[in-house]
């Protein structure tokens, strides 16, 4: 079938009232995605804090039972008789690989856990040097096997003798595996993400997920320049990150406590997950897009069927009639509305001309 004007003009104007609606669809969905990304920023902002929150507390927790450890009186005197005391502790304490006591040359004396020869003494433990030097709370760098046998943190407390004189430790490892197995209402980010703690040295301590995979590297350069350059008195950066092409919101938070450098909490969650929003947006384009086929299709039908075909009838018959041929009629029927009444008028014409 031949294009017409009439034909072209109709499917402009039909798509020229779709045009509104598929540019109301693309700016909802865009004006949703900054919202989300509002969102998520601020709920990555809200779980790193209450993150950092809980692992001060337990940092906290670790350091009044080892002051508290410390206390008792003649720990050190005990010797091997104290160990029943360490399982106990150390059975009610997952997160703890073991719990101790060494003597002033780092010599351990008390573990809750059998150690071999090689990870007896402390002496050479900087964090151990410091408690003892300094009679206050700290803590050591990752190691892999020493006293935790696994892969740990040592927290150091100082014992006292009654001049206040340090007489040796009491020390706490952490396993950081089992640290890494965040519980589930700290887990609730905001879209997929990852959670970390890194020490100062700029390694993981913690990481969720695949902490088996995570725990002891090295952070990437990018992350460990964040962590160096971040202002002494500020105690949260958040960053716009790429990292393996992925656009992330990156929440850093300082942990300060009592016991040497600080920890560093890293919250990263996808920049844009806007999955739902996109595919929402492609379902509702997809649908404008069906309905204006569908539209098109109608209107060109309808268009063809009452408008376009009842004009060239009317045509045939002006053009028959110019010619001297009175015998066309336009044969129009009365569901052409208008055009039907104006058939009518140009058969009664040809009719009033063929007498």
């Amino acid at each position: 079938m031949r294009w017409s004007g009439l034909r072209s003009k109709m499917m402009l104007l039909l798509m020229l009232l779709l045009l509104p609606l598929i540019a109301m669809l693309i700016s909802s969905a865009l004006l949703q995605r900054r919202e989300n990304e509002r969102k998520v920023r601020e709920e990555t902002i809200r779980t790193a804090r209450l993150m950092a929150q809980n692992r001060v507390a337990v940092l906290e927790q670790l350091r009044v039972m080892l002051v508290a450890l410390s206390d008792s009186k003649g720990i050190l005197d005990h010797g091997a008789d104290c160990k029943p005391l360490m399982q106990r502790l150390l059975a009610l304490n997952p997160l703890y690989a073991n719990i101790g006591a060494a003597d002033r040359h780092g010599t351990i004396i008390c573990s809750a856990i059998d150690l071999p020869p090689g990870a007896r003494s402390l002496a050479d433990n900087e964090a151990f040097r410091s408690a003892m030097k300094t009679g206050r709370f700290a803590h050591g760098l990752y190691e892999e096997s020493g006293v935790g046998q696994t892969k740990s943190v040592i927290f150091f407390s100082p014992l006292f003798d009654a001049e206040g004189n340090t007489t040796g430790v009491t020390f706490v490892a952490i396993d950081l595996l089992v640290a890494s197995l965040f519980r589930g209402s700290e887990l609730r980010l905001p879209g997929p993400g990852t959670v970390s703690l890194i020490g100062e040295e700029g390694r993981y301590l913690l990481h969720h997920p695949d902490p088996e995979q995570w725990v002891g590297r090295l952070a990437s350069p990018q992350v460990r320049s964040i962590l160096d350059s971040m202002p002494p008195g500020e105690k949260e950066v958040v960053r716009y990150e790429t990292i393996n092409g992925r656009e992330l919101i990156a929440v850093y938070e300082k942990l300060d406590f009592a016991g040497g450098a600080p920890f560093f909490l890293r919250v990263g969650v996808e920049r844009r997950p806007y999955y739902p929003v996109v595919w929402r947006l492609a379902q509702q384009l997809a649908t404008a897009f069906g309905v204006t086929l569908l539209a098109l299709g109608l209107a060109w039908w309808m268009g063809n069927r009452y408008i376009v075909y009842p004009t060239q009838q009317l045509m045939r018959v002006i053009q028959r009639t110019r010619t001297g041929d009175h015998s066309e009629r336009s044969r129009l029927g009365p569901e052409m509305g208008e055009f039907y009444e104006i058939g009518l008028a140009f058969d009664s014409t040809a009719d009033a001309l063929a007498q």
